[in-house]
């Protein structure tokens, strides 16, 4: 791309921290240290938070940065946002900065909430004239009406970064940069954050964010930055950097076998030991983002053959409802393959762009088609969740949600039509699914 459109450049930035050891904690130590050895030099470590990290960030992109505590994610941002000076490379920001870094950052803990709204608004590049203009929607956005003239050093850690981010926001910066902003503060007010970094995307601005959460990247980023130990890991789409760092975090990790089922004194001929939930890169998590497909593995164990077996699957909600129901009859491809004793893996996969955000309980069982029960039923082995960081919904009206395809042609007037009425009973048992509409 040209110049012209990027908004940040990154050339091997470098940070390094002096760290002393063994410091004396009062000034009479100090000194009595000084005159016992006057020319000892003090133990030290450096310590490399970025090393040589070179990257660029285009206008109109949103760029998350991913990375494991201690990685440099912190640190970074901090040199971007000129907080502090890299030791070796340099930064180039080409437009006005809004930057939402460690909670109550540009804040003074003495001073009311609207008194740090003109210091923070003013540190960011305001002028007190655009401050006074844009204050009631700072404050709307905040949702702090009630504590504006409360000092700040009285707020909740939430009502800190939606203060903040709503200053940092409205000052209709060229580049935002927000540290964890989403980490804190509920979900309608994360979904407030989301619209508004949109907003500015769609403007032509530019938004850099960290985040812990893989999956929120994936829906709200172009690409992705992935830092590790300080250095440049990957950086490309959102997803594949978001899913090789959900990989590396599963192959570092102690990997399990799922959810072990307890082994009762049961002589069957046939019984589920283990059942594990995964994304489609095999690792397993317990929540995922609605436009993934999700599978259920169970472990099975066969001691001796069964005849015309087969395997029922349902998802259910909290409330016991049955969300998906679904079965593999005897004599199909996947269950010949039980004819003979052994540890077998079945698998199935509910797709992508089916299930509406929610929580939802796996329920298995195992039986033989003349058997009126089940030879081994497990209730709420295991369970998972379905988010979309996107959605403007509190609440969803059905279990499942596939987008509808809709088609508009142009129509002819067909001239007089029947009354469309509802009947008075009809209306009733309606009710509840119309309103949720």
């Amino acid at each position: 791309m040209s110049e012209s459109a990027i908004a940040i450049r990154a050339r091997n930035l470098t940070k390094r921290y002096r760290i002393y050891h063994n410091l004396p904690t009062t000034a009479g130590e100090a000194l009595y240290e000084r005159i016992r050895r006057p020319f000892e030099r003090r133990e030290t470590e450096v310590f490399t938070a970025l090393d040589n990290v070179t990257f660029d960030v285009y206008r109109g992109e949103v760029l998350g940065i991913l990375g494991r505590n201690g990685a440099g994610k912190s640190t970074l941002l901090k040199v971007l946002s000129r907080v502090t000076e890299p030791t070796s490379g340099e930064a180039q920001l080409h437009g006005r900065l809004g930057s939402l870094l460690e909670v109550g950052t540009g804040f003074h803990p003495e001073l009311t909430g609207r008194e740090n709204i003109y210091l923070n608004g003013t540190i960011l590049g305001m002028h007190r004239k655009e401050i006074r203009e844009k204050f009631d929607q700072i404050v709307e956005f905040a949702e702090i009406e009630k504590f504006l003239d409360t000092q700040v050093k009285r707020f909740s850690s939430g009502m800190y970064v939606r203060l903040a981010f709503s200053v940092a926001a409205h000052v209709n910066p060229d580049i935002l940069i927000a540290d964890e902003v989403l980490a804190v503060g509920d979900t309608g007010f994360q979904r407030k954050c989301l619209r508004r970094m949109d907003e500015l995307r769609n403007s032509g601005r530019t938004v850099l964010i960290v985040s812990h959460s893989p999956y929120l990247l994936m829906q709200i980023c172009d690409r992705c930055l992935w830092l590790q130990n300080g250095k440049l890991e990957m950086i490309d789409s959102a997803a594949k950097v978001a899913q090789a760092y959900m990989a590396a975090i599963a192959s570092a990790s102690k990997k399990t076998k799922g959810t072990a089922v307890s082994r009762e004194a049961v002589d069957r001929p046939a019984e589920i030991v283990a059942v594990r939930v995964m994304d489609g890169r095999d690792v397993e998590r317990e929540e995922y983002v609605t436009q993934e497909a999700v599978t259920i593995e169970a472990l099975v164990r066969v001691r001796r053959p069964v005849p015309d077996i087969c395997v029922s699957v349902a998802l259910t909600l909290s409330q016991g409802f049955v969300a998906i129901f679904g079965v593999e009859e005897e004599g199909g491809p996947v269950l010949e393959q039980l004819a003979k004793p052994g540890f077998y893996a079945l698998r199935a996969t509910v797709p992508a762009d089916l299930l509406a955000p929610n929580t939802y309980y796996i329920n298995l069982a195992l039986k033989s088609k003349d058997s009126p029960t089940a030879m081994h039923q497990l209730t709420r082995v295991a369970s998972f969740s379905v988010v979309n960081p996107l959605s403007t919904r509190d609440s969803w009206p059905a279990p499942v949600a596939p987008p509808m395809n809709w088609q508009i042609n142009a129509a002819e007037d067909p001239g007089d039509l029947p009354d469309l009425t509802i009947g008075e009973a009809s209306l009733d048992e309606s009710e509840g699914a119309v309103g949720a509409l």
